[in-house]
């Protein structure tokens, strides 16, 4: 997107370039019955600020709708409808009944730790939370429905547990730019910085989470899960039909897992397992394609403002970068760091500079990291391990210190509204992660410098 001829801002980058986005993280916690409305409103301010009309609304909404945000957002639609053919053969229930008992859950606390264990280990074999999460909802909705947890808990199980599943990823795409920039085997990569990020990560997503619940269920007004009677039997005999298309769908899906580990474009190729797992489960479940074909629509239909609220936000994205928001905040906090600054000090403001000053997908964040600070990270003599460790904090936080995909897509797969609450604790996770890397960044020069 560019600047149209009557823009309020003519010369960027500019920090007014922020204001769209200020104005909808405002809103969020003004608005909390919506999330379309925020978000609209956002856009008018920024289009109007950057002096762009409807012909540029309306190349903007096509070119979300066939960019990454788009895609994830059809992604959430196409698991809502392979989640509604599922209940309607009874996959989820027999996975749900597998899953409580093979784990022996008893209560919410041990649900939602195996919820959020469950959500690593499948976004660690898939190498995305938002896929991980699309499989997974269907069958994570009604366990978290049985013991009493929260929607919006359930959304923040998908944001960190589904980082730290990314990050013991050797396949997923920013831990591969990473190693390819430093230099770093996957062992290294994973010792020197993906390994202490995820592990403190680990621990405070669990206490996130604990929190969240209990805070929720002091409020009268809390998001609940409504299930069907049939969700809500969870403990119903497995017939024949179920057990044979469980086993099925299971079957298939780790031989697509395994198709991705070997041949990469997961995102791309999950398009296409997701319809042929939806196939599998109706074949095998004895349900007619054309009922299962109406039961997908329908399902799918229920989650289309969460399409729509992806491609909107990356048409404000759009406008913020168009206005140079992002990079007059970079150019603040690069100021700060000149050839005599320390590795620790280096380290500090370039993951400030990743975090808060860069948008876009993580692998890019890091590239354009390394190319800002790479001749004065050599200069510092910045050991490898950190800096890896500055590209791992400066590219996967910021989807959660904006409001991105990944707010979006969690709160549309797991049924709730409530950005407010998902943009506190983001916030507060996000803090207690860079409180950690500067501690590391300090503590490491002295001991290895």
């Amino acid at each position: 997107m560019e600047l149209g001829t009557w823009a309020l801002i003519q010369n960027t980058p500019s920090l007014l370039g922020l204001v769209p986005l200020i104005v909808y993280i405002v809103l969020a916690f003004i608005i909390q019955d919506s999330m379309i409305l925020p978000l609209a409103i956002s856009l008018v301010v920024g289009f109007i600020m950057s002096g762009n009309g409807a012909v540029e609304f309306g190349q903007a909404f096509g070119t979300g709708m066939g960019g990454m945000m788009g895609q994830v957002g059809f992604l959430v639609l196409m698991g809502g409808g392979l989640g509604g053919v599922m209940n309607k053969v009874g996959v989820t229930t027999t996975l749900c009944k597998w899953i409580i008992k093979g784990f022996h859950i008893k209560g919410k606390k041990s649900a939602i730790v195996i919820l959020a264990f469950c959500q690593g280990i499948l976004t660690l074999v898939i190498g995305s939370a938002v896929t991980a999460s699309a499989i997974a909802a269907p069958f994570m909705i009604p366990i978290a429905a049985i013991f009493g947890v929260h929607p919006i808990t359930l959304a923040v199980v998908m944001v960190f547990p589904g980082f730290v599943g990314m990050l013991l990823s050797p396949f997923s795409a920013p831990n591969i730019t990473a190693m390819e920039l430093t230099g770093l085997s996957f062992g290294q990569y994973l010792g020197w910085a993906a390994g202490p990020f995820l592990a403190v990560m680990a621990v405070m997503s669990i206490v996130l989470c604990f929190w969240v619940e209990k805070s929720m269920d002091k409020k009268a007004d809390a998001e609940v899960y409504t299930l069907t009677e049939e969700e809500k039997n969870y403990d119903v005999a497995v017939t024949p039909e179920r057990k044979r298309a469980t086993i099925a769908f299971l079957v298939v899906f780790v031989a697509c897992v395994a198709w991705v580990i070997k041949n990469g474009n997961g995102l791309s190729f999950t398009f296409f397992y997701m319809i042929l797992l939806t196939v599998v489960v109706a074949v095998l479940g004895k349900v007619k394609l054309v009922k299962a074909i109406d039961e997908f629509v329908t399902s799918a239909s229920k989650l289309l403002q969460i399409f729509i609220i992806c491609v909107g936000s990356q048409m404000m994205i759009d406008t913020v970068n168009a206005m140079g928001g992002f990079d007059a905040l970079g150019d603040i906090f690069t100021s700060f760091v000149t050839n005599g600054s320390g590795a620790g000090i280096t380290a500090i403001i370039a993951t400030l500079v990743g975090a808060f000053g860069i948008s876009g997908v993580a692998s890019t964040q890091m590239i354009v990291i390394d190319q800002l600070f790479g001749a004065i990270i050599k200069q510092v003599g910045m050991l490898p391990g950190m800096w890896a460790l500055v590209l791992v904090a400066g590219s996967y936080l910021t989807v959660v210190l904006y409001p991105s995909m990944t707010h979006f897509s969690a709160l549309g797969l797991f049924r709730s509204k409530d950005m407010k609450t998902l943009l506190k604790v983001c916030w507060i996770g996000s803090g207690i992660m860079l409180a950690f890397c500067f501690a590391y960044f300090m503590i490491v020069p002295i001991i290895f410098g």
